[in-house]
């Protein structure tokens, strides 16, 4: 009972969290960074906890182990409070993931000790049938710490090939690709201000700058905003990568400066057949960042 309460905890802040977002618009928090505050304050409760009940909880520590099972719990806890400070700090996460993850497989003899015995405590008076609930949530756990302290992002599981169309043809971005799903259902994967299918098209962005001015505003908000990397950079062109945070999948953002007043713009997913309007996000974000410039 007490790990399913604590799961709660786990994944009820990243909800809100991701909430808060979509009612505070100017707010943003990366999906890792809410990966890691959910931790945080998962831990900071079960670390507490050590200190709540800590006679009962010695209870699980196998009576093989020679040191004083008070002791075991009560650095226990504070290894998993110190964790969850840890992983709040930008140049100590990483390490606090791999500390917390190694005390998770650490603590897992504690929990078949406790359920062989049926210890009263958490539920592990249940018996062997406790450890088919226990031991899926510490893997869920371990994934949890694992997929928000080791950025897997960086490892671009789903980044997919860069398309051979990107890039400016007679000074015009790409059409979007109108690949059918089946007869009755395309691909929602991009959007293009240049497209002559409506249901890809989105506004241009005006400006009031020169051509020079206008590329160098929006290298600016680029490089301000978090996982976009510039690829490539011409006259009147940009090429943007934007990664997403977590399984480092790869839109392809594009902007196009050669039409006076204007800032042509493309957004396009590499995988998948709908982006639930990343993409179009993504460039109604650049637009309102874009536009503060101009007033």
């Amino acid at each position: 009972m007490i790990s399913l309460i604590l799961i709660v905890f786990l994944v009820i802040p990243y909800l809100l969290i991701s909430l808060l977002e979509k009612v505070i618009s100017p707010l943003y928090v990366s999906v890792a960074m809410k990966g890691r505050i959910s931790l945080s304050i998962f831990f900071l409760l079960a670390g507490g906890w050590h200190f709540v009940n800590p006679q009962e909880m010695s209870a699980l520590v196998p009576t093989w182990i020679p040191v004083d099972p008070l002791t075991i719990i009560y650095v226990s806890g504070v290894l998993e409070i110190v964790g969850a400070i840890g992983v709040l700090i930008p140049a100590l996460y990483r390490w606090a993931g791999l500390g917390l993850m190694l005390l998770l497989i650490a603590v897992t003899p504690a929990n078949i000790y406790g359920a062989i015995h049926q210890i009263e405590f958490g539920g592990h008076e249940q018996g062997i049938s406790f450890l088919f609930f226990r031991l899926p949530v510490q893997a869920f756990l371990f994934f949890w710490i694992y997929a928000f302290t080791e950025q897997a992002h960086r490892f671009r599981w789903f980044a997919g090939k860069a398309p051979k169309n990107l890039g400016l043809h007679n000074h015009e971005l790409s059409s979007c690709p109108n690949s059918p799903i089946s007869q009755f259902r395309t691909k929602k994967n991009c959007v293009c201000s240049q497209d002559q299918n409506a249901l890809y098209l989105i506004e241009p962005i005006a400006t009031k700058h020169s051509i020079g001015q206008a590329k160098e505003q929006a290298i600016q908000i680029i490089q301000s905003l978090p996982n976009m990397k510039i690829k490539q950079k011409e006259a009147e062109y940009l090429h943007i990568e934007a990664i997403s945070d977590l399984m480092g999948y790869v839109d392809d953002f594009e902007l196009y400066f050669g039409e006076v007043g204007k800032i042509h713009v493309r957004s396009a997913s590499r995988l998948g057949y709908s982006d639930f309007g990343k993409n179009r996000h993504r460039i109604e974000t650049f637009r309102k960042l874009y536009t503060q410039t101009q007033q």
